[in-house]
């Protein structure tokens, strides 16, 4: 009679109290799949007998990655982080008392989902964003497609979708509309695959222009702007043809809308007189002498972002600025863009 394995020597297994001759324990073909990065796990499961407690198990042949640990008497589990790509055999070895058996499992590790991206990709009527060899690698499919939800997500153009003719999400259709500020658009999409790998796609998009002979930015904002994330950068808005001498008004309203970086300690702005443009006023009047109105056809903003934490320490971002400014009759000079962070 037998309670435990410990009891049964070489060649026996307790079985149902007894011990009794090692019994034949099937070894099925098992099959599975992982990624390279992605945690993996597969459960060994061994059928056909009914097993007093003490069973062992341990791993006799596999990748250095990979470990097992006992679930119960009849269970195992394999698992790690797999850092190679290819077809992997995992052999376990299970004993019971003074017997010993072999169970097996292979995996097909996928490679690591990556981006092709070297900086954006521009976006159009159609655009595909999950496509194999040409915008991403590796990974395994059905790949599925999604606006970036974070912070640093950026600013899709009116009039541009995901297609919902494609149930993937990986198309974009439509151009932008009239109803866009004019500028250089930029936000995120997310390309997810099978083992839930993400990886993201900064698309960008030139909606019109914005009018040089009335606003110039320096430096240039097309091509979009792409900046290290944490770092400190400026530009330099220049309002041109402001003719407001005979009106003797320099009362600007600015509306600069940012996002995410916008608080005090990450943006801050300067102006050059007699016209001062500042990042919050809504009426902010500044003149070197009031009394004699000088004539005004040019002021000058700085816009600058501080050096601060990166919006996504670990991935790609956008950081958002588009200035309204609003002078003399309800004049308007708009322009947006938007400033990729990299990691």
């Amino acid at each position: 009679n037998c309670r435990t394995q410990s009891t049964c020597k070489t060649g026996k297994a307790c079985i149902s109290n007894n011990c009794v001759t090692c019994p034949q324990v099937p070894n099925p073909f098992r099959k599975t799949e992982g990624a390279v990065g992605v945690p993996f796990s597969y459960t060994l499961r061994v059928t056909g007998v009914t097993l007093a407690p003490g069973t062992t198990w341990r791993l006799t042949s596999a990748p250095t990655w990979a470990k097992v640990k006992k679930i119960s008497d009849t269970m195992a589990e394999i698992y790690g982080t797999p850092t190679a790509p290819g077809t992997i055999g995992f052999t376990a070895e299970f004993g019971a008392g003074g017997c010993k058996w072999t169970q097996t499992v292979t995996a097909t590790i996928h490679p690591k989902l990556e981006s092709l991206i070297k900086t954006t990709l521009a976006g159009k009527n159609g655009l595909k964003l999950a496509v194999v060899n040409t915008t991403i690698k590796g990974g395994k499919g059905p790949y599925r497609c999604a606006l970036f939800n974070g912070a640093g997500v950026g600013n899709v153009p009116l009039g541009v979708t995901q297609d919902p003719a494609d149930t993937t999400g990986c198309t974009l259709k439509g151009v932008p509309s009239s109803n866009n500020r004019p500028g250089m658009y930029g936000f995120l999409m997310v390309v997810q695959d099978a083992f839930s790998q993400q990886v993201r796609i900064p698309v960008v998009y030139k909606v019109g222009q914005c009018d040089p002979k009335r606003i110039a930015i320096t430096p240039p904002i097309d091509p979009l702007p792409i900046k290290k994330a944490g770092s400190a950068y400026s530009f330099e808005v220049t309002i041109k043809d402001l003719d407001v001498t005979a009106l003797c008004g320099y009362s600007f309203g600015v509306t600069l809308t940012l996002g995410p970086l916008g608080s005090d300690n990450q943006l801050r702005c300067s102006s050059s007189k007699p016209v001062c443009v500042e990042c919050n006023s809504t009426n902010q009047v500044c003149v070197t002498n009031p009394g004699k109105c000088p004539a005004v056809t040019v002021a000058k903003q700085k816009i600058l972002v501080r050096k601060h934490t990166p919006i996504q320490p670990k991935g790609l971002a956008f950081q958002t600025l588009s200035p309204q400014y609003v002078y003399s009759n309800n004049k308007t000079i708009t322009c947006h863009w938007n400033v990729l962070e990299t990691p």
